[in-house]
C-alpha cells in the first residue's frame, strides 16, 4: 500500500512513527541520539543533494535508521572516546575505522559516540584529528598546541579552495587540481564532489605541501564522492596557497558536456581540533566552460551597490568572491553588468586572474 500526499500533516506522524520506532529497538535513546540517527541516516538525491535550510538533514529513512541504531546504540554506553571499535586502546585502527565510516565504507564494529570527540553529532576531520591525538598520546585537542598557527606569520589570507573551470568529453580522463589558500596552518580537510551523471573520480593524490598525509575516498550513500586526507602525525599542510591536491576524472561515452561539479561540504581542521568550514564551490564543466587560459580576463569594474556587489566585465568569465570571514564562492559572470547579491555587511575581495579587488558593502 502506498500514497503520495505532502506537507507537514504528512510529514509529522510519520517522522513520529520513525521515532516511535527507533525508541522501540533502544528505549534509552535520547533526544540528542534520534537526532543523530535522523541526520546521519538521511536520504540525499537529485532534488536534494546535501543537507540545507529547506530540507534539513535530507529525507527520512527509517530502515537505514533501525540499521543504524542496531549497529551503533545497543549496548555501547560504557564507550571511551577514541576507542570506537571498542578493543580496549586507542591506535590506527581506530583511525582508520573512523575513517572509513567518514566515506560511508564503515568495517566492523563502529560506535558513533566513541568517534565523535567534540560530541557536536558529526564525525568529521575535526573528530578525526581528535582520535589521531589520543592515538598518540595526546590530549584529543592537543592542549601543548598553540591554536590557529599561521601558514605565515603576518599574512592574511581568505580561506578557500578553488578550482579552474575546465572541460571534459565523453570518453575522456583529465586531471583536476585543487589548490587551498589558507591563512592558518590545517592538518587534516574533507570535501564531498558532487559530479554530473556519467562522470567518476578517482587516483586522488596529495601535492607537495602534504607531510605524511593519507587520502581516503569512497562513493556516500547520497551518489557523492567524499575525499578525506589527515595525516596520522597530525602534521600540517605546508604552505599558505597552491595546489592541495589532484583527483582524476572520467567521463562515461554517454556523458553529455554540460553542467557543473560542486565540490560542498568543505571541512578543515588544525591539530587541536580547530575546525573551519568553507563555503560550497561550484565548478563549470563541459563543452561551453569557462577555462583560464583563452577565456579569463583581469580587465573588470567592480563596486557596490546596496546589498550587492556590481561586477562589469567584458565576458563571460568565473570569478572568486571572498568575505574576510572566509566565506567564498564562485560566480559565473556574463559580458556587461552582473549583480551579485552578499550576505551581509562587510569587506569583500573579488578575485579573478591576476586582479584581486576590495569592495566594502555597507548596506
Amino acid at each position: 500500500y502506498w500514497e503520495n500526499m505532502s506537507g507537514t500533516s504528512m510529514a509529522t506522524p510519520v517522522a513520529a512513527g520513525v521515532v516511535a520506532l527507533s525508541r522501540q529497538i533502544n528505549p534509552d535513546l535520547t533526544v540528542d541520539d534520534i537526532k543523530e540517527v535522523i541526520s546521519q541516516t538521511a536520504i540525499h538525491d537529485t532534488h536534494m543533494p546535501a543537507a540545507n535550510v529547506r530540507w534539513g538533514a535530507g529525507k527520512i529513512d527509517a530502515l537505514g535508521g533501525a540499521q543504524y541504531i542496531c549497529e551503533n546504540m545497543t549496548g555501547d554506553d560504557d564507550y571511551v572516546l577514541g576507542d570506537v571499535n571498542k578493543d580496549g586502546s586507542i591506535n590506527v585502527f581506530d583511525v582508520v575505522s573512523t575513517s572509513l565510516f567518514m566515506i560511508d565504507q564503515k568495517k566492523g564494529r563502529f560506535i558513533f559516540k566513541a568517534a565523535d570527540i567534540n560530541e557536536d553529532g558529526v564525525v568529521d576531520v575535526a573528530d578525526l584529528t581528535g582520535i589521531v591525538n589520543l592515538s598518540l598520546g595526546l590530549d584529543a585537542d592537543a592542549a601543548q598546541a598553540p591554536a590557529y598557527v599561521m601558514a605565515r606569520p603576518g599574512a592574511f589570507t581568505a580561506e578557500s579552495l578553488e578550482v579552474e573551470p575546465f572541460s571534459i568529453k565523453a570518453g575522456e580522463s583529465r586531471d583536476v587540481v585543487v589548490k587551498l589558500n589558507n591563512g592558518y596552518a590545517y592538518s587534516a580537510m574533507q570535501f564531498d564532489l558532487n559530479l554530473p551523471a556519467g562522470v567518476t573520480a578517482s587516483n586522488v593524490r596529495m601535492s607537495s605541501r602534504a607531510g605524511d598525509h593519507t587520502v581516503s575516498f569512497g562513493q556516500l550513500r547520497n551518489g557523492n564522492t567524499r575525499i578525506l586526507a589527515y595525516s596520522p602525525s597530525n602534521d600540517v599542510i605546508e604552505g599558505s596557497e597552491g595546489a592541495v591536491l589532484t583527483f582524476t576524472l572520467t567521463a562515461s561515452p554517454s556523458f553529455n558536456p554540460a553542467g557543473e561539479m560542486l565540490i560542498d561540504n568543505i571541512v578543515l581542521s588544525t591539530a587541536k581540533m580547530e575546525r573551519k568550514t568553507l563555503n560550497a564551490v561550484a565548478v563549470p564543466m563541459g563543452a561551453g566552460a569557462v577555462t583560464a587560459v583563452d577565456r579569463v580576463t583581469s580587465q573588470l569594474t567592480v563596486y557596490a551597490a546596496g546589498e550587492n556587489v556590481i561586477v562589469e566585465s567584458p565576458c563571460e568569465q568565473v570569478v572568486t568572491i571572498a568575505s574576510t570571514t572566509g566565506a567564498y564562492r564562485t560566480v559565473r559572470v556574463k559580458a556587461g553588468r552582473n549583480v551579485v547579491p552578499m550576505t551581509g555587511r562587510g569587506m569583500y575581495i573579488v578575485k579573478v586572474a591576476d586582479k584581486a579587488i576590495k569592495v566594502n558593502v555597507t548596506k
